[in-house]
């Protein structure tokens, strides 16, 4: 069975500060080494990232990617408890190199600006619709709002679902009744998705799911951010705003100031001299992404198979 050696950069507001004798030093859990990205005492404190490595005997590069991803995944989240800031490894870049290739498969990720959407016409139109409207509760606008603000996927969901529950009246409203305007707004089979069965007290459901603590599972793989947003915003403009409705066009909606990351994954190799590790990889791509000095992209016929 092939070993694989992986490396994950973390995006973080926890500065690395585990010290021996006055050098930074790695710590280990679940087989995972853990250290500062800028390792330099002097300059560390200005560096928001750590990096994550293992050697990881598996299949294939898949499955060790899933193997060590499920592991990081729970100290990063309990890291972010215990640290009480921001710390992910979500979207950021990685290297997976087995161990007897001389090559190895790479995500590049960089931070880009972010794109606004334009405020015209018929935006002023519909705003006035809105102040004009009494039927709809403040407390819905706030819920969306706060959805629209925070950054996290299952925060934005779990906010969705309630300004959805506000809007729909479910407090005052019977189950039954409430599921009847759900399935009617969007369909049988996302209404199932989203509020799972009368059989099963909706418990298969996201909305329950997240609420009550089990979280997104690997089935998961629908945008459903994206899907409840459009909804809505369809919903709106077939009952309020025909006269001047919301873009239903909007390429990646809910556009945030933060979090905007474009990415290249792929297969490299290295130049006699590169080494095939993270930081090398990134600072190579970082100062010419077109033609990163000693590594090569892997063209599509030479790409492995199996890896």
């Amino acid at each position: 069975m092939p070993t694989y050696m992986i490396q994950k950069q973390i995006h973080t507001l926890i500065q690395y500060g585990l010290f021996d004798e006055g050098r930074l030093v790695p710590f280990s859990r679940n087989n995972i080494r853990f250290s500062a990205w800028d390792e330099d005492v002097t300059t560390a404190w200005r560096s928001r990232y750590w990096i994550a490595e293992s050697e990881v005997d598996s299949v294939s590069f898949v499955d060790a990617w899933k193997l060590f991803q499920d592991a990081l995944t729970k100290i990063v989240s309990r890291s972010s408890f215990v640290g009480q800031a921001y710390h992910t490894d979500i979207g950021r870049p990685y290297l997976i190199k087995r161990v007897d290739s001389e090559i190895a498969y790479c995500r590049h990720s960089r931070e880009r600006g972010p794109v606004p959407l334009h405020f015209n016409e018929d935006e002023l139109g519909a705003l006035d619709i809105l102040l004009g409207d009494g039927g709809i509760p403040e407390a819905f606008y706030l819920y969306w709002n706060d959805a629209v603000n925070a950054v996290g996927y299952a925060a934005k969901l779990v906010l969705m679902f309630a300004a959805i529950e506000i809007l729909f009246d479910r407090a005052s409203r019977s189950t039954s009744d409430f599921y009847v305007t759900i399935e009617a707004v969007f369909g049988a089979d996302i209404k199932r998705e989203l509020y799972g069965t009368r059989e099963d007290g909706g418990r298969s459901g996201l909305r329950q799911r997240l609420v009550h603590g089990d979280y997104l599972a690997v089935s998961d793989t629908k945008n459903y951010v994206e899907i409840v947003h459009q909804t809505i915003v369809r919903y709106f403009n077939q009952c309020m705003l025909r006269e001047h409705p919301i873009n239903e066009g909007v390429v990646g909606p809910q556009r945030h100031l933060f979090g905007n990351l474009e990415s290249w994954q792929g297969f490299i190799r290295a130049g006699s001299e590169a080494p095939l590790e993270l930081k090398c990889v990134l600072a190579a791509f970082s100062a010419n992404e077109d033609n990163p000095v000693g590594y090569e992209i892997v063209p599509l016929d030479e790409r492995p198979e199996n890896y």
